[in-house]
């Protein structure tokens, strides 16, 4: 999979931002302003994207994926860490964009919420 497949699918979504991270060597990723996830680099080399899910799917997700981890730097619970070159593909990739997505939209105000979606 290549990365900028998963830029171009972030930012088709309403309301979103991508940022370059030089120093981390990440993409960050919003909604509105508050953090989807971000790709960037396990320890080890390994490319990974990091975001945020409610915390039941995460978990199921990790029980059933060796490749899904706890988020890498992030907070535990409400991030995961999906190893990219693990062999999903973009298909499943792209349905976690979007639930990353929803669960990041859903706890805007709801007057940032009307701002994106009356563009």
């Amino acid at each position: 999979m290549e990365p900028h497949w998963i830029d171009e699918r972030i930012a088709s979504l309403p309301g979103t931002s991508t940022e370059h991270k030089p120093a981390w060597g990440s993409m960050l990723y919003r909604v509105g302003d508050k953090m989807i996830g971000m790709r960037g680099t396990y320890k080890d080399g390994r490319p990974i994207l990091t975001i945020k899910l409610p915390p039941a799917q995460g978990e199921l997700l990790r029980e059933t994926y060796d490749a899904i981890i706890p988020g890498y730097y992030s907070n535990k619970v409400h991030y995961n860490s999906v190893f990219l070159d693990a062999g999903f593909d973009d298909a499943f990739i792209g349905e976690l964009i979007e639930d990353a997505y929803d669960c990041v939209f859903a706890t805007l105000t709801g007057k940032a919420q009307k701002a994106i979606t009356d563009v």
